[in-house]
């Protein structure tokens, strides 16, 4: 079976690469062959699937795989609504009536040319996403809550099959740390939207050492000088991006890994630190639980309170022993390989 896979030509989507590419090496362990592409225009022709992860391609790569008889599957990372219009509710039929209300109105604000450009992008950018899962033959979402979440929002129809996002646990295993667990860490780019400063702010004058892991994106330079700047005030460290071979140690020397974003699909560090033995705060934005349940805290990026109180919380509790278990029995690569196998055996079966 030959498989291209593509994904995004952005060093700064972070987890989107990282899904890539370790996806392919499990692949091959299988005895896929999986080339591995960031041409936003890749040639189809040859391969028996096409593979996108992220928004890897346009419906002008599909149309090209469909004239080439190759099927078309696609990881969506897709993030909720709840994170345009920054809140978290349940998607009842009065909320999307709601919502559907707001994008005609600005949609027909836009076309008037009366709509600040930005609102033109955001319906723009949801009707191609819609049109673009629409048009693939199989997408493969993360967890159940994203599937729900796109048939919900987008009202997107193609065949779905959940697809874990996961670990290496050859990498980040418990092992006990030279010296004393301590602290709260947090890895991640620098950028607003994993929330540094909104965990720095609510831990100011906590005494808790904290220490910020992560380059700053290159976007956002202004807000890691903020981040920086409220650090030195605080006496928190931050340290710039470590290779994947240091993280190990930087997770085993914590007690604590927080993760306050404004949303995540999954939270790949989080998988990390919990298998290294940390105890963990993830945002209650997005989809972590699907991973997680109730074997770790939640907090809200929005509330410091409820971020102080997670953390609290965690530092607390022991590790979670059961929650190593989940993770090993469900969220490695193993696991992921195996569910892409099957999804692939079944686009080409129903081809």
């Amino acid at each position: 079976m030959r498989v291209l896979l593509t994904t995004l030509r952005n060093p700064f989507v972070g987890g989107h690469n990282v899904q890539a590419k370790m996806t392919a090496l499990s692949l091959r362990s299988l005895g896929v062959d999986v080339e591995m592409t960031d041409d936003p225009a890749p040639d189809p022709y040859g391969f028996d699937i096409l593979h996108s992860v992220g928004e890897g391609v346009n419906r002008a790569t599909v149309r090209r795989a469909r004239q080439h008889g190759v099927p078309v599957v696609i990881s969506p990372i897709y993030w909720r609504l709840s994170y345009i219009y920054g809140e978290e509710r349940p998607l009842t039929p009065t909320v999307l009536a709601g919502r559907a209300r707001m994008a005609v109105a600005l949609g027909r604000r836009a076309i008037q040319g009366s709509e600040h450009p930005a609102a033109a992008r955001l319906i723009n950018r949801r009707i191609e996403l819609g049109m673009l899962f629409e048009a693939a033959d199989l997408l493969l979402p993360n967890s159940t809550s994203e599937g729900d979440a796109i048939k919900a929002e987008l009202g997107v129809e193609t065949p779905m099959r959940v697809v874990p996002n996961a670990v290496d646990p050859t990498m980040f295993r418990h092992a006990e740390p030279v010296g004393s667990r301590e602290g709260v860490l947090c890895v991640g780019r620098i950028e607003p939207h994993k929330n540094q400063l909104g965990l720095l702010r609510a831990l100011r004058g906590s005494g808790v050492p904290v220490t910020i892991v992560g380059p700053v994106h290159r976007d956002h330079l202004s807000y890691g000088r903020a981040v920086s700047k409220l650090a030195s005030r605080t006496g928190a460290t931050v340290m710039d991006a470590l290779a994947p071979s240091e993280l190990p140690d930087i997770y085993r020397s914590h007690k604590v890994h927080v993760l306050p974003s404004w949303f995540e699909t999954t939270g790949l560090v989080t998988l990390e630190a919990a298998l290294s033995g940390c105890t963990v705060v993830s945002t209650s934005r997005g989809f972590a639980r699907d991973y997680f349940g109730d074997l770790i805290n939640y907090c809200d990026p929005a509330d410091p309170r409820s971020i102080t109180h997670a953390v609290d919380g965690a530092l607390d509790a022991p590790p979670c022993p059961e929650l190593v278990v989940r993770i090993l029995q469900n969220f490695t690569w193993w696991h992921t390989s195996r569910a892409t196998m099957k999804a692939y055996e079944w686009v080409l079966a129903a081809r």
